[in-house]
Formats: structure tokens, sequence, C-alpha cells
């Protein structure tokens, strides 16, 4: 369509400093316009480069580089540059104190119990950021680690509660379909062998995003509430990806291909970006983090997910959002926040005990229609 032509230079802009960190694409995916507190995010944000010397997992050394933060899982993991980590700290302590009026503003309108947690987070907020600034020349690097992801995770908590109402309304024609309309968080217990073969269970914990894919991220949520995956063989593991979800004599109801692009604020349904002259633009739920859920489906038919889904294992930081060849061809409903290391250890055989939503299942609607075995 005319107009979505984009130059050289912006296209080439999508590779710069990708974020691969699962928990800060979910803080910037979420549908909250906040200047102030953006900039109190970026702050802290930006001192994940200062652990363990890059922002970037570039490879997966069992030894030592471990996760997506960039810190170093070794004995003695190191701050780079401290001054510039309390540098940081006072920009953002600045800016939210600054900001405090607009970030304040954010509660307006909301129910009791919701303005009560931003208050609350508002205020923790500002004592883990006097923590940081306070900091001796030579502190603990895990605990100065912990104490930033403890202020990201309050900047998401403050946007989170801070949504009054699902930010779009889905196609008339979609509306029969399983909808997750907000977010939900997921226990997934898979039975594996370690190194020497001894059985053990592992336990990694997956974010749902319906505010960005509700009808796929409800289709998940709909399975795992019936406990379709419970007791099912992990089907493909190859480096690349790991996939399960087709069950023998069952068949779905497919649902449409479902991908949300920056600047936009309902999905594009039934198209891949390719398919539309738009493969250059960002999606909100890119391929970059370890661990990146996604729906599986046919290669030719962009419409064909039913119940199988992904994880993605690599790390995207060579082909960043809008420039690899996933995003805008799959979709993404959430990610791995916790333990996803352990998908590496997946192997074709292990058994998925269950699937468990542990949180945000008042945020799912049922199929009208549809979405039922045939």
């Amino acid at each position: 369509p005319k107009g979505w032509a984009k130059s050289r230079s912006e296209v080439s802009l999508l590779s710069a400093d990708p974020i691969n960190d699962p928990k800060e694409i979910l803080r910037r995916a979420l549908p909250v316009s906040s200047p102030g507190l953006d900039a109190v995010q970026s702050k802290l944000y930006q001192m994940s480069k200062l652990f363990g010397g890059s922002s970037a997992v570039l490879g997966r050394d069992s030894n030592t580089m471990r996760g997506t933060t960039g810190i170093e899982s070794s004995k003695d993991p190191k701050i780079n540059d401290i001054g510039e980590l309390k540098t940081l700290a006072r920009a953002a302590k600045r800016s939210l104190d600054t900001n405090m009026p607009e970030i304040q503003a954010m509660s307006d309108g909301l129910d009791s119990k919701k303005k009560a947690r931003i208050v609350n987070s508002i205020g923790s907020l500002q004592q883990e950021l006097i923590n940081l600034v306070s900091l001796p020349d030579n502190p603990n690097p895990r605990s100065v680690y912990n104490m930033q992801q403890k202020a990201l995770d309050l900047v998401g908590d403050i946007k989170e509660n801070s949504i009054k109402a699902f930010p779009f309304q889905i196609p008339g024609e979609l509306q029969s379909n399983e909808q997750l309309k907000g977010r939900a968080t997921a226990e997934i217990r898979v039975r594996t062998k370690d190194e020497g073969g001894k059985p053990k269970t592992v336990t990694v914990e997956v974010v749902v995003d319906g505010y960005n894919a509700p009808i796929t991220a409800g289709r998940f949520v709909n399975l795992a509430k019936s406990k379709f995956y419970d007791n099912m063989e992990i089907q493909r593991s190859d480096g690349f990806i790991v996939q399960t979800g087709q069950r023998p004599g069952v068949e779905m109801d497919t649902i449409p291909l479902e991908i949300m692009v920056d600047e936009q604020k309902t999905p594009i349904y039934g198209f891949t970006l390719e398919q539309i002259s738009r493969f250059d633009e960002r999606t909100k739920l890119p391929f970059n983090a370890l661990g990146t859920l996604a729906m599986s489906r046919n290669v030719d038919d962009a419409n064909s997910a039913d119940t199988q889904f992904f994880w993605l294992l690599k790390n995207n930081d060579m082909t960043p959002s809008g420039t690899n060849l996933l995003d805008g061809r799959f979709a993404v409903f959430g990610y791995t926040t916790d333990n996803a290391d352990a998908l590496y250890d997946f192997k074709v055989g292990d058994v998925i005990e269950s699937v468990k939503i542990v949180q945000g299942m008042e945020n799912f609607a049922p199929p009208a229609a549809g979405g039922r075995q045939k």
C-alpha cells in the first residue's frame, strides 16, 4: 500500500541495539503512554550493559553466559563502571522526581485497589532509586543487579496497573474466538534428564500477552486450562526451536495469524507482513529473546495455527526485529521469563507434565463458537 515504504537509512535503524531481555520487551509492549515513566525505565535498562560486560548474550556457555540479561553467572560477576551506573541511577531518579505529577496521574480513574497498587509501587520505586544512587564505590554486583531488576519490575507494575480497559476492539468476524484481554502467567513443568541420564522435572515460567495477541494467547490459555498439553511429549528440538502441541487424532479450528506492529493500535490479522509489503516494520513482540513463544503453522498457510507452539532457542542479536525471517511471519504471544536456559536441555521425547495458568485467568474469555475439538 502507498505510504508504507521506508528509506534505506530508516530500515538500517532496525538493527541498532535490539532488546533481548524478555521482561523488557514485555514492558515496552504494554499499551501505556507515559513519557516520564519511559525515561525512568530507559535509564534503568541502560544499566544492564554495565553488568558482566554486555547487555546482549552473544552465545551460550554453561559456565559463564547464561540467561538474557547480560550478567554472567560466574562466582565473581562484576560491574564494569560503578560511576556510570550511579550516573544512570541519578538520571532515573531525576526523571521520576521531575515527572512525578504525570506518573501519579496514571492512577486517575482507577478502582481503589489498582490505585493503591500504583501508589505503593511508586513509593517502592523511589526507594530503590535512592538505594542505587547511594551505592558505595565497591558494592556487591548481585545485590545491585537485584535492585535494578526490582526497580524495572516496579516500572512494569505501575504501567500494567494503569491500564483502564482493553485497548482495542477485536474485529467482529473474529469475536467468536477465545481471547485473552490482558496477560497471564503459566508454569510449564517438563520431565527431562540431567547430563548423567537421571530423570528430573524442571519448571519454566512464561508470560502470555493478550494485549498484543489476544486470540493467539487466548488459544494457548484455553488449551492449558483444559489440560490439553499435559503429558504431551516434546516433538521437535533441533537447536533452533523446541516445539510441541500436536496430539494424534485431535483436530481443532484454526486461528488467524495475528501480528501487532509498532505505531499501530490493532493487530494485523490473516496476512504476514511480507504479504502486505510491511516486512521491514518492527513488531511489538519480536523474536529477539531466548524462549520467545509463538504458534506454529503451515508455511504455506498464514491462518493454519491450531494447537502447536514453539520456543525460540536462538538469541537473534545478529538478526533483530524487522530483519530476521520470523518476525511478521509467525504469531508471537509470549516470552519465557524464568529459567529459559532449561529450554536448551529439552529433547524429543521429554514430557510436559503440566501447563498451569497461575495468574491472569480473569482476563480470559472462552470461545463463543469454534476453537473446539472437532
